[in-house]
């Protein structure tokens, strides 16, 4: 893996890319990339390694889902360029490897029975359905239909593979730990671009690591959802070692939220934290005073750190502390204005409420199940709730909210009845991320966006099957606890296989 990253940055270099383009893409391969072959050795890999041993493959596509850019492919006149992911390909690979590994094991008609398999395979029949409609009445261009399509049942196939791929406990605590340390390197890499990008293109809207120029919004829901986890994992924590490991990530995640400017994710932290209060009943509220006396900490340092620099550096490090400090306090001051004089006091989000407002007549003419997924351009909604309803009508849009529900019940169910403090905390972070995402989702339409969807729905899998085993632990005990001369002897030998 260290290989390939060395080729691809050389590779970039060699292409003559701009510093901080290079900086950004720096795993984005072009069509021309003389590296291309080294691509196609590493998938070959990845598949074989796949078929061999399945979890293989998806620890490296979580890896891919946090570092890989866009490839991009063409662009049409006026619209965005055609593109894919490194994920993208890695997650064919990985299902053609997974298929044939099931195949090879005669284990293709077996998969585990969670809570919430209904509810997402219902979303995916209303996408489908509500996509084939669109064609059939022409409001649903055909090229951007299948894009989006084919991406949002992506992220589903991902929960699936992720549900039937993991088997044990251990499995999925590795995970999380991978997750953890890429979480670490892409907060550094979003810090390094937010002080020596700060007024290019770069990071004009916020620092967005490897996610791509004006991607912070998106950057940010993933940080909502890594910072719930780990304030979740911290909350239940019992080692000194485990504690200062989640603070630091959590504190790294929570500075990195402030650096991507989005006031979406602003507005998001306080239910995602009011979230983890109510169903932990914790009073370790020490944890939640030392995280944000940390955050404020690490930004007075800079703030005095550039104000005593050297003459050589204070001028420009002036130039930043002032750009970055200015830019956060607007944010924040704009939030204000909207909660207080309405949408019209901020240019941007009037944009957006306008955008909610006109299209009303448009959602009534096909009210049922919409125009189809994809039927208009990602920025045309920034409201993943609006959209939805746009898109998969009034019928989709309580589907979605169905579907959403039924995962929240279903982690809370599991976090009264499991006792393990591990899957207590993991439980009750995502939860509050859940709560969250769903916030955030009122100003981005982070459904369909990849970095955080692609986490999203792989921790949902990693969660499942946590609920799974301890379905299955508690009920061969049930089993042992009944006396033999109780059981008959077919029902006893079907559950002790079982």
């Amino acid at each position: 893996m260290a290989l390939f990253i060395a080729c691809v940055l050389v590779s970039s270099t060699l292409c003559g890319a701009e510093p901080e383009e290079a900086t950004r893409n720096f795993l984005a391969i072009s069509t021309g990339n003389p590296f291309l072959p080294v691509i196609a050795l590493v998938a070959t890999i990845v598949g074989v390694a796949t078929f061999l041993r399945p979890s293989i493959g998806l620890i490296v596509m979580l890896f891919f889902m946090l570092i890989s850019t866009d490839m991009q492919l063409e662009r049409t006149s006026g619209d965005r360029a055609v593109s894919v992911r490194m994920e993208d390909i890695i997650l064919i690979v990985v299902t053609v490897g997974w298929l044939l590994n099931r195949a090879k094991t005669r284990t293709l008609s077996m998969f585990r029975s969670v809570p919430v398999n209904k509810p997402v395979l219902a979303m995916a029949a209303v996408i489908i359905v509500a996509s084939s409609l669109g064609y059939l009445r022409g409001t649903l261009p055909p090229k951007r239909g299948i894009l989006f399509t084919m991406k949002r049942l992506e992220y589903f196939w991902l929960f699936f593979m992720t549900l039937n791929i993991i088997q044990s406990n251990n499995q999925v605590k590795l995970a999380f730990k991978i997750l953890l340390w890429l979480t670490v390197f892409v907060a550094a890499v979003g810090a390094v671009q937010f002080y020596l990008y700060p007024l290019s293109g770069l990071t004009k809207g916020g620092a967005t690591a490897t996610t791509g120029f004006g991607r912070a919004n998106t950057l940010a829901d993933f940080y909502l959802i890594v910072v719930g986890i780990y304030l979740g994992l911290l909350i239940y924590a019992k080692g000194k070692k485990e504690n200062a490991t989640y603070l630091l990530v959590t504190t790294l995640s929570a500075i990195a939220i402030i650096m991507t400017k989005s006031r979406g994710a602003y507005v998001s932290v306080p239910p995602l934290l009011a979230t983890l209060v109510l169903v932990s009943r914790s009073k370790k509220t020490l944890r939640y005073v030392l995280i944000a006396s940390g955050v404020v900490a690490v930004y007075v340092f800079f703030t005095v750190a550039i104000e005593y620099a050297s003459p050589d550096t204070a001028a420009g490090a002036k130039q930043l502390g002032q750009k970055h400090t200015g830019d956060i306090e607007n944010q924040f001051e704009s939030i204000k204005d909207v909660a207080t004089l309405g949408p019209e006091a901020d240019s941007s989000f009037n944009a957006r409420y306008s955008g909610w407002i006109n299209n009303k007549d448009e959602i009534a003419k096909y009210p049922i199940l919409g125009h189809g997924v994809g039927s208009v351009p990602l920025a045309t909604f920034d409201c993943q709730h609006v959209r939805e309803m746009y898109e998969t009508g009034l019928f989709g849009f309580f589907v979605f909210l169905y579907m959403n529900i039924s995962i929240f019940v279903a982690m809370l169910n599991f976090f009264f009845h499991t006792t393990d403090r591990f899957e207590k905390g993991v439980l009750c972070g995502f939860m509050g991320a859940h709560v969250a995402v769903m916030v955030h989702g009122v100003s981005i339409a982070n459904f369909y966006t990849i970095m955080n969807m692609e986490v999203f729905w792989f921790v949902i899998g990693l969660i499942m099957v946590m609920c799974h085993n301890r379905s299955i632990k508690e009920q061969g005990l049930a089993l042992e606890e009944i006396p033999a001369n109780m059981v008959p002897a077919e029902d006893f030998a079907a559950g002790t296989e079982g």
